[in-house]
């Protein structure tokens, strides 16, 4: 069994951004928070085939 420590992501309205105004305006995208966490995630470790997840949050 591999077991992985995942960091527990930030909230939705944290993690994604929409410009108002520029040449992105309109487009939702990755903000600065949720770029962090997706890549610490990844870095946490990657399987592949088929999996089975189980999910246990804890609070500290």
């Amino acid at each position: 069994m591999i077991e992985l420590q995942l960091p527990f992501p930030p909230s939705v309205n944290s993690m994604w951004r929409t410009p108002r105004s520029g040449p992105l305006a309109g487009r939702t995208m990755l903000s600065e928070d949720g770029s962090r966490w997706a890549l610490s995630a990844e870095l946490a470790g990657e399987v592949g085939g088929f999996v089975r997840v189980e999910v246990r949050p804890c609070h500290a």
